[in-house]
């Protein structure tokens, strides 16, 4: 077996052990997905719940570990982040495929999500 069989059979294995897991942490993503998604179409989505969310996604991710401030904030910190997303300007940006990311209109608009957020942290 070649090195790019074993790199696929080894991905596929690894995938499937994820999805079998119904509670495995990389569903942390879909559940979020799924609440924002909602959220676009609520006239009064409940931030608390959404900051929640993303608060659980991200520290599935690792994104809440040792050195970072985030360790030091309670969920409610991303209420400024969720408001921002969730603004009508930033529709076309859900649901990109990965492609579409090197269009540079999008860049533009995700750059500027950046530093309206990082403005905001």
């Amino acid at each position: 077996m070649d090195t790019v069989d074993l790199v696929i059979e080894s991905a596929t294995i690894f995938y499937n052990e994820l999805r079998a897991d119904s509670n495995g942490r990389y569903h942390s993503w879909e559940h979020c997905y799924k609440c924002f998604h909602d959220a676009r179409n609520n006239s009064a989505p409940d931030l608390d719940y959404l900051s929640l969310q993303l608060a659980f996604c991200l520290a599935s991710w690792g994104m809440y570990g040792g050195s970072s401030f985030l360790l030091q904030k309670d969920y409610k910190v991303h209420i400024p982040a969720v408001e921002e997303l969730l603004k009508v300007h930033y529709n076309e940006l859900f649901g990109l495929e990965c492609i579409e990311l090197r269009k540079n209109d999008v860049q533009k608009k995700l750059f500027e999500l950046y530093m309206t957020y990082h403005i905001h942290r």
